[in-house]
């Protein structure tokens, strides 16, 4: 009884702890790969930022300005906004180290 105790403790704690939460398991030739799904919200930035890792897809926008999504590693992405009042640019280049260089400029 005591076992079947701990076995279901055992079980809960690592469901608490989002064990196998969100990671995509692969079985090929009895080798098994796991990748784990990262979720960043939303980046918002003035000047210049290099982050040292950011994931495909993570929204990034300027302070008071346009923004873009962190395209995949080794692309670049651009934006402008022209308004009535105010006007700006955002450049997101994704490295295949996989930081990532985020510029906003506004006028």
């Amino acid at each position: 009884m005591r076992r079947l105790c701990a076995v279901c403790f055992l079980a809960v704690m690592l469901v608490v702890a989002g064990c196998g939460s969100g990671k995509t398991h692969t079985q090929t030739d009895d080798v098994t790969t796991h990748s784990a799904t990262i979720t960043v919200g939303p980046v918002t930035l003035v000047g210049t930022t290099t982050i040292a890792h950011m994931p495909t897809g993570t929204p990034i926008r300027c302070k008071h300005g346009p923004g873009a999504e962190v395209p995949p590693p080794g692309q670049g992405v651009g934006a402008a906004a022209d308004g009535p009042n105010s006007s700006g640019e955002i450049q997101v280049t994704h490295r295949r180290d996989g930081s990532v260089v985020a510029s906003c400029r506004s006028g």
